[in-house]
């Protein structure tokens, strides 16, 4: 399951990264960043859902806040009940906070201070778990 979740992660954040881009290629740079941020959630979801593999759908892009974007997955194989939730967390962030630091294609989100919420839904639609991260997390 370990080696499982890492492949997952990988793929989670090469998707989201490639849509991004896409996405803020085509944006213009007079909108504010809740507005750019709506645009790209709005493109991204005519992609969604998207079959990551492993068992993980990615369903939704949404922004919560002013500088906060929203990535929803589905673990379509396992119940809530079933998720060690602290060791996910564990194995998940760093690297997630690795590939949000290094990426290029992620610059404009650490230029405005963008907060990454990654939520997580069982396969029956459950609240399973979140991982989130902030600027002050990835400035570092």
């Amino acid at each position: 399951m370990k080696k499982s979740f890492k492949s997952i992660l990988k793929t989670q954040l090469l998707s989201a990264v490639l849509l991004i881009v896409t996405v803020f290629a085509l944006q213009s740079c007079g909108s504010d960043m809740k507005s750019k941020l709506e645009k790209v959630a709005k493109d991204i979801n005519t992609k969604l859902p998207m079959e990551l593999g492993n068992g993980i759908k990615w369903t939704k892009a949404e922004v919560v806040s002013e500088k906060t974007f929203r990535y929803v997955y589905t673990l379509e194989n396992i119940s809530a009940a079933d998720i060690d939730t602290t060791q996910l967390k564990k194995q998940q962030t760093p690297a997630m906070l690795e590939a949000i630091k290094t990426q290029p294609s992620l610059k404009e989100f650490r230029d405005n201070d963008v907060t990454m919420q990654y939520d997580y839904n069982d396969k029956t639609g459950k609240y399973a778990y979140q991982i989130i991260i902030t600027p002050e997390m990835y400035k570092k």
